[in-house]
């Protein structure tokens, strides 16, 4: 901005700060030559309003500036985007855990062999509710009435444990030449009938002891003349020519056969374990484990 020209202004600011008194021929000469010396100016004096105008145009411009940083900032700011742009900041996902899977179910039995899993598995058997645990493999269910298994012969099973209550299973009937005389009303009368049943010989009891937490009493019989029913001795029931079959080769002389008279809550259940003199004490003792691991439901 140019400084004003008045020449009066000019010539006073020039005697204030200088000599008190000018010459004369300097006076004029100085005044002569400001008054031809061309510049540009604005025509008249500064006054009051054209200051007020400056400084409004000041104020509007110095705002016009800062609009404009604040635009630029503010472009800055935002998140880059397209091609060339840096990752942008986002808050932190919240870490969650996952629920850990349910894990699927294993299959009672196995499809392929159709042997039981290893693990508990549990039945009905006229009313009686119980399970059992599997530990070795090639035990085969055979619906209600038994468990078989082959160790020796491709189908024809060398093990069978069945169950059923007596004397009115719905699975299974007692041998008439072996059950049928009056054998009391407690399972340890009817276990004393079967340590004597013919053609038999006792190996062991009757020995009274608990299965599954209720009252039992054991005996352990060798087969001396097979004076029983098919397939079981002690009781006759249809076997189904599939699988583990235990009607081939059946009962023969020599079997060995287990039995647990259990009382079931009043009722008389039959738990029956027997092998071929095929296979070794193994068999009989997968027995064992099996109906000690009993449990009445």
């Amino acid at each position: 901005m140019t400084a004003p020209r008045n020449p009066d202004w000019l010539i006073r600011s020039f005697l204030e700060e200088g000599q008190t008194d000018l010459p004369d021929p300097v006076y004029d000469q100085v005044r002569s030559k400001i008054e031809h010396t061309r510049q540009r100016a604005v025509i008249g004096t500064w006054t009051a309003p054209d200051l007020h105008l400056f400084g409004q145009l000041a104020m509007a411009a110095a705002a016009v500036v800062v609009v404009a940083a604040v635009a630029v900032v503010g472009i800055n700011l935002l998140p880059s985007s397209g091609v060339g742009a840096g990752p942008s900041a986002s808050a932190p996902a919240s870490a969650s855990v996952a629920p850990p899977a349910s894990p699927s179910p294993t299959p009672e039995v196995d499809p392929y062999s159709a042997d039981y899993n290893f693990g508990r598995h549990s039945r009905t058997v006229d009313g009686v509710s119980l399970s059992f645990a599997i530990e070795d493999r090639g035990w085969e269910p055979f619906g209600n009435i038994s468990i078989n298994k082959s160790f020796v012969l491709s189908q024809g099973a060398e093990a069978i444990i069945y169950w059923t209550a007596f004397p009115d299973g719905a699975s299974a009937d007692p041998c008439a030449p072996l059950l049928s005389q009056p054998v009391g009303a407690s399972a340890a009368e009817l276990a004393a009938a079967v340590a004597a049943a013919p053609g038999t010989d006792l190996l062991t009891g009757p020995t009274d002891l608990t299965v599954g937490g209720h009252q039992a009493t054991h005996v352990v019989l060798s087969v001396r003349e097979d004076l029983g029913c098919k397939p079981g001795f002690f009781f006759t029931w249809l076997e189904p020519d599939v699988g583990a079959m235990w009607n081939w080769p059946e009962t023969e002389v020599g079997n060995t056969i287990w039995v647990w008279i259990v009382d079931a809550d009043g009722a008389r259940f039959f738990i029956v374990g027997e092998t071929h003199t095929n296979v070794g004490p193994a068999a009989g003792q997968q027995i064992e484990i099996i109906v000690d691991s009993i449990l009445f439901v």
